[in-house]
């Protein structure tokens, strides 16, 4: 199945560091909404950090390039108000705090699978059944009207 963003999960999780304070390196689990909500079955592949405040030292969000712990490769220096996306697995941890206090905010991109658009009626105009029915991907269908194709020479 295909699956598109469709909002941020209301489950947040407020994050405070203290000087000391760390996130091994891990990986962020999916999300699936229960069965009795709204959105049933939507499921996060993405993380979603805010970052709240400067004026820390240390503390960086780190990615690395494999997964283990020395192939890292990316420190995230965060200023107040930016947004960090990434994917769920993508190997990461919280670096040791070393002054200040650190404040954030987590939560996950839940999507939903992508609809399907079927171009063949269920029946024809003279009540006869289709039973020769296709589908194919909404963006197959809704194409920008006003954008140009790709084209190489």
């Amino acid at each position: 199945d295909e699956y598109i963003p469709r909002e941020l999960n209301e489950l947040l999780r407020f994050l405070r560091y203290d000087p000391g304070d760390y996130f091994r390196p891990h990986m962020d689990g999916s999300f699936v909404h229960p069965a009795d909500h709204p959105h049933a079955d939507d499921r996060s592949f993405m993380t979603m950090f805010l970052y709240l405040n400067e004026g820390y030292e240390g503390g960086h969000t780190s990615l690395f390039a494999t997964n283990d712990e020395n192939g890292k490769v990316f420190d995230v220096v965060p200023k107040t108000g930016s947004v960090f996306l990434f994917e769920h697995r993508m190997l990461h941890c919280g670096d040791t705090l070393l002054r200040g206090r650190k404040y954030a905010v987590r939560t996950d991109i839940m999507c939903t699978k992508k609809p399907r658009v079927d171009l063949a009626p269920d029946h024809n105009d003279d009540g006869s059944t289709n039973d020769d029915t296709h589908t194919v991907p909404a963006t197959a269908v809704a194409e920008d009207p006003h954008s140009t194709p790709d084209r190489t020479t």
